[in-house]
């Protein structure tokens, strides 16, 4: 019997180069598509009897698609990863596009002052069968004097706490794309599920101890 369809789901993998998923057991699966985010323009520095600045503009956040497939175990469904995302299956292909790059500042001269760089375009977001986010565009960045900081503030685009970043303007770097894949909570029974949820927590437990043993023993050293 094919399982109910879910209130929940869980994370199964976060995958970030391109491969085929293939289905561990029957069931639901929920797949969340995040573009690669632009990265903030370069700014421009100089001293004109102050400090000035012309602030790079911020990248566009990237697209998101999310789409869910009801599952036979070994069924296969394609996830393509570049700066775009893409996820295949049963004849349906979502899509979701990187945001742009910010563009440089540009300082002219002391009289003239200088201009922000622009802003970074949204990438899109089509043929999710759950959503389709675009991603919102950049901030541009702006000509500043005295020190303040005239970078473009970045932006963000997130679906159940996933998210995909652009960088601020001053050259900082967006989010790199990944795609998660999440199983219903329906798809296995009560015991496997604790038993998912216990190694995780052993898994967890185990990694506080190494970083706790390496703060020791460099305290001691």
């Amino acid at each position: 019997m094919f399982p109910d369809k879910p209130s929940d789901y869980l994370e199964l993998e976060r995958v970030t180069n391109s491969k085929e998923f293939i289905a561990p057991e029957d069931g639901w699966f929920m797949f969340i598509g995040l573009a690669a985010s632009g990265k903030g323009g370069r700014s421009d520095y100089a001293s004109w009897g102050e400090p000035v600045q012309a602030g790079g503009g911020s990248g566009g956040a990237g697209g998101i698609v999310v789409s869910i497939f009801p599952l036979n175990a070994g069924s296969t469904v394609s996830l393509s990863i570049g700066t775009n995302v893409s996820i295949s299956a049963n004849d349906e292909t979502a899509t979701a596009t990187s945001g742009t790059d910010g563009g440089d500042g540009d300082l002219i001269n002391p009289s003239s002052g200088g201009v922000g760089g622009k802003a970074g375009i949204g990438g899109k977001a089509s043929g999710g069968n759950v959503a389709n986010q675009n991603g919102p565009d950049g901030n541009r960045g702006k000509y500043v004097t005295g020190g303040s900081s005239g970078g473009g503030e970045s932006v963000s685009n997130g679906y159940k706490n996933y998210y995909t970043t652009s960088g601020s303007g001053g050259s900082s770097p967006g989010s790199t794309a990944y795609i998660v894949v999440l199983r219903g909570n329906t798809n296995l029974s009560l015991s496997q599920l604790n038993a998912l949820e216990l190694s995780g927590l052993m898994l967890e437990m185990n990694y506080v101890f190494q970083e706790q043993t390496e703060m020791l023993m460099k305290s001691t050293q």
